[in-house]
């Protein structure tokens, strides 16, 4: 009941379905959910920027992946690559938390701050000002099945 009242302060009408989904995995705990959000995040920021499809594939699914290949595949042929520098991740909040049997759906609001460079192959600057930094709100969704031995959640929308 301490734990619940905990939640209770912290996310409101949210910790009941917190308090569900520890009585499915006691290791969840939305604090250390947040963390690793905010880490994937930067990730796919990073890897998408990076072109580097192993890292995106472990955090994305299948649907959302083939929706990243598809936009890394168009800009290679149009030889305008995306260039993304996280600067900061000044918020980071659940939203949203749904318990479906034993899936878990995390709706996670971000708000960063961006800087966004259209390069060519060569990598000079297209598109954008790399000294201009932007505000991005963004909203994902992360999905578990919590008696799953894997601890990785998925993000399944962007």
């Amino acid at each position: 009941d301490e734990k619940k009242d905990d939640l209770a302060s912290k996310y409101g009408a949210l910790a009941e379905t917190f308090v569900a989904m520890r009585g499915i995995d006691r290791e969840f705990m939305p604090d250390e959910f947040l963390t690793g959000a905010r880490t994937a995040f930067e990730m796919v920021i990073t890897a998408f920027t990076k072109r580097d499809r192993d890292t995106l594939k472990m955090l994305l699914s299948d649907a959302m992946m083939k929706s990243f290949e598809l936009s890394l595949t168009d800009a290679d042929a149009a030889n305008r690559l995306a260039d993304t520098t996280l600067v900061a991740i000044t918020k980071a909040e659940i939203t949203n938390a749904k318990l479906s049997g034993n899936v878990a759906t995390l709706t996670v609001d971000f708000v960063s701050e961006q800087i966004h460079l259209i390069r060519d192959k060569d990598g000079n600057i297209l598109e954008g000002d790399a000294s201009h930094v932007e505000v991005v709100e963004d909203q994902w969704v992360f999905t578990r099945t919590l008696t799953s031995s894997d601890p990785s959640w998925t993000i399944v929308e962007t």
